[in-house]
């Protein structure tokens, strides 16, 4: 199945740049709070999030379909 052809808006050129530099953003963000000196067990599982949110985000980029984030739907 071709996400392109429900979701037009996914291959436009614009829409995957500004989702891989939201995906560099989330992904360094994660890196960043894991190098700081407190780290437990909650930061460990926002680190893991930004990680992930922000590799598919990347990933879903470069492929030209629909991310994590942009299946939730509208939100307010």
């Amino acid at each position: 199945m071709n996400d392109h052809a429900h979701e037009p808006h996914v291959a436009n050129r614009a829409y995957r740049v500004s989702g891989a530099i939201l995906g560099v953003l989330l992904v360094a963000s994660g890196i960043y709070v894991l190098w700081t000196d407190a780290v437990d067990l909650l930061a460990l599982g926002g680190v893991a999030l930004l990680i992930a949110f922000g590799g598919n985000l990347l990933f879903s980029a470069w492929r030209g379909r629909a991310s994590w984030l942009g299946k939730l739907g509208p939100l307010p």
